[in-house]
């Protein structure tokens, strides 16, 4: 399986979250269902969902790296923030 990260250049990294079912049951059958845990889990996990950022909270260049470590392969995508619904945005 692929690991997918947000990276900021010269600046933390977090990985994609991972809800895959095993991942679910694992943590899921002890905490529960709900936002809170769900929010818990993620940042137990050090994961961010690519949402979560905006142009306030996006300084620094951002990629998403992926990396296959059973094809020894890893793939770097350069990400441009671009929002034309927010006000602020030139």
């Amino acid at each position: 399986m692929d690991e997918i990260k947000i990276k900021f250049i010269n600046g933390p990294e977090y990985l994609l979250p991972d809800i895959s079912y095993e991942n679910f049951v694992k943590f899921f059958e002890f905490e529960g269902a709900s936002d809170m845990a769900y929010d818990n889990y993620l940042k137990s996990k050090n994961m961010k969902e690519i949402s979560d950022f905006d142009s306030q909270s996006i300084e620094n260049d951002m990629g998403l790296v992926l990396t296959n470590k059973n094809r020894e392969r890893v793939i770097i995508f350069k990400c441009l923030y671009d929002s034309g619904s927010e006000e602020a945005f030139d």
